[in-house]
């Protein structure tokens, strides 16, 4: 029987080896890294702060997605146990 976690748990394993998905999460946060680097010093702090928020992000939707995929596993062995 498959319980709601383990179907996230799955559909975020899904998510995270879709190829394009990760070819577009890949690309944005170098895309964001490039638009970084190549600010000049005299550029806003808030023009820094939210390309650093950006990759923040990107890093936090792919964080979340493992954290569900790992917590499910979790779940899955108190309740066999």
């Amino acid at each position: 029987m498959t319980t709601d976690v383990q179907k996230r748990a799955d559909r975020a394993e899904q998510l995270l080896n879709d190829p394009l998905l990760d070819e577009a999460f890949k690309k944005a946060e170098e895309d964001t890294y490039n638009q970084l680097l190549k600010l000049p010093f005299w550029a806003s702090d808030k023009k820094r702060r939210m390309l650093i928020d950006r990759i923040n992000t990107i890093k936090g939707v792919k964080g979340y997605l493992r954290s569900v995929k790992l917590n499910s596993k979790d779940t899955t062995k108190r309740i066999v146990a």
